[in-house]
């Protein structure tokens, strides 16, 4: 199975993993200008953007519900 631009898009346009990527982009965004553009606060907000790309695609496979959900 290969992926191709069009699976790359749709991923980009699911919300159940565009939410948590750009919270995660923004919360890194804010720590970052927050913590005086330092190195430290830059690798501070790449962990913060990371997180909410790894959240992102959690919450994708899973489909986006919790267990017991109707």
């Amino acid at each position: 199975m290969a992926l191709d631009a069009t699976d790359f898009i749709e991923l980009l346009a699911a919300p159940r993993f565009a939410i948590p990527l750009i919270a995660g982009i923004a919360a890194g965004l804010c720590l970052y200008l927050l913590g005086g553009r330092s190195p430290s606060s830059a690798v501070v907000a790449l962990g913060a953007g990371v997180v909410g790309l790894v959240v992102g695609l959690v919450w994708h496979v899973a489909g986006g519900s919790w267990p017991g959900a109707a």
